[in-house]
Formats: structure tokens, sequence, C-alpha cells
């Protein structure tokens, strides 16, 4: 792994982070969760329109899996998936998510105030 791939494991770690404490984060005072957490949103949303077009389940993995906090087993089970699609999406969806952040503007500097 290079360099950059591990800068942008590093950058998925915190994403991860941030969505399994979602919650906490959107009902935070602090202004710059409100703002990754908006940002989040908006790419949230980007999914939703995809799934609604293409028939995929990004948004139902997020909620199971980062939301609902549900473990590897329920969300196969609820979705009807394998473990490995699961995976696979949830890759997805952090990259998504983490290119999405970079292209509005989240830097990495700002990382660390927010998480």
């Amino acid at each position: 792994m290079g360099l950059i791939d591990e800068k942008f494991s590093e950058e998925k770690v915190e994403i991860e982070k941030v969505l399994h404490n979602y919650w906490s984060y959107k009902n935070n005072p602090n202004k710059e969760k409100k703002e990754l957490i908006e940002m989040i949103d908006e790419a949230i949303e980007d999914m939703r329109e995809y799934d609604r077009e293409h028939g995929t389940q990004y948004c139902k993995v997020i909620e199971k899996r980062f939301f609902e906090e549900l473990g590897w087993q329920h969300v196969c089970m609820e979705l009807n998936i394998e473990k490995s699609t699961v995976y696979n999406l949830e890759e997805q969806i952090l990259n998504y998510i983490l290119t999405f952040l970079l292209k509005h503007g989240w830097r990495v500097d700002k990382k660390a105030e927010a998480i």
C-alpha cells in the first residue's frame, strides 16, 4: 500500500467513526461537527438517489450498519445479502463519502477539530 492509499485509509476510518456516532454529531452544538454532518447528509442523499435509479442498497447498509449499529450477520439476514457484499458496499460507501467531502472542501486540518 502506498502513502496515498494509507492516508486515504486513515481518513476512511475517521469517517466510519463519524457515521457510527452520527446522531451525537448531528445533535452536537459544535459548528464543525454540524457542518461535517451536513456534508455527509448531502453525500447520503446522492447515494439515496443512486439507489432509486439503480436498485442498489447503499442507504440500507448505511442505516443498518451505522445508524442502527447492527452486526454483519443481522445486516446480511435483513437485506438477504452475503457478508462479502456488505463489506464491499461499506467500503464503497466510505470511499464515496470521503471523496465527496474532499471535493466539497473538507480539509484534513479541519478534520481534527470536527472529529
